[in-house]
């Protein structure tokens, strides 16, 4: 298989800013602000149906006029957030690849030593996409063959790796922003459970578990992060209609990338 990859290669610094930058300077809606602007909200709803039951005008006035500054002061404060989040990962990829390329400083470790680059569309367009390293060599093929619900993972010269099927998809609406995993999936190898795949929902947002069939400890997606023990080995992020995985070598199993290729 060829893939159609156009020269856009990710820069050392886009990567370092990718990596360790952005995480940073994000400000992600969690659910807990979610429940207390509900909660909020609630609360107004309650006044001014007391207000209209009870025949209490006061009550009728308060609970309007809060309703509405809320339903105002809500959608501004979340629009605002999201451009302003945009805004500062704009900023920060346009002055990284601003940079110029220099060759590495004898003596300084390379903070990528021990990571695989993985890159494939961000949005895919018909049934066949192609994953690749960054500089468009083909590392797998992925054929959609239900959407949403089998992917097939082949090599670059189409011998199956792994088939991803899912039980729950995507949702069509999420609360939180970014890239969504399949609700329950599993990933097999001539008909062999390798790894299982499910979403779960906390306070702080939603966390994608990835369980190997052999047991032992898990990795969770979590915020764009993949964590194993406890400890950031990967990240999953989007540079000019690309999706990226940063991974360190060892945790480049096959249920993180079944995650990584079907995330929608």
């Amino acid at each position: 298989m060829k893939a159609d990859m156009p020269e856009d290669r990710l820069s050392e610094y886009e990567r370092v800013v990718c990596y360790h930058t952005l995480p940073r300077v994000a400000a992600p809606v969690t659910l807990s602000l979610v429940l207390v602007y509900g909660f909020c909200l609630l609360e107004a709803v309650l006044a001014l149906a007391y207000g209209l039951t009870a025949h209490a005008q006061a009550w009728t006035t308060a609970g309007a006029w809060s309703l509405a500054g809320l339903v105002v002061f809500g959608m501004a404060a979340f629009f605002l957030r999201a451009l302003l989040n945009d805004a500062r990962e704009r900023y920060l990829l346009a002055e990284a690849r601003r940079m110029p390329e220099c060759a590495p400083a004898s003596g300084v470790p390379d903070p990528f030593a021990g990571h695989l680059l993985f890159k494939r569309p961000a949005e895919p367009k018909g049934e066949l996409f192609a994953c690749t390293s960054d500089g468009g060599a083909v590392r797998y093929s992925i054929e959609v063959r239900r959407p949403h619900r089998h992917w097939r993972v082949c090599t670059g010269v189409d011998i199956p790796v792994f088939d991803v099927l899912a039980f729950h998809g995507v949702r069509s609406f999420e609360m939180f922003p970014g890239r969504s995993a399949p609700g329950r999936a599993e990933v097999y190898r001539d008909n062999v459970l390798l790894a299982e795949i499910q979403r779960r929902f906390s306070w702080s947002g939603v966390r994608t578990q990835i369980t190997p069939r052999e047991g032992g400890v898990p990795w969770l997606f979590f915020r764009e992060g993949i964590y194993h023990n406890g400890r950031l080995v990967g990240r999953i992020y989007e540079v000019r209609s690309w999706l990226y995985l940063d991974v360190e070598t060892e945790h480049a199993t096959d249920g993180v990338l079944a995650l990584y290729l079907t995330l929608e």
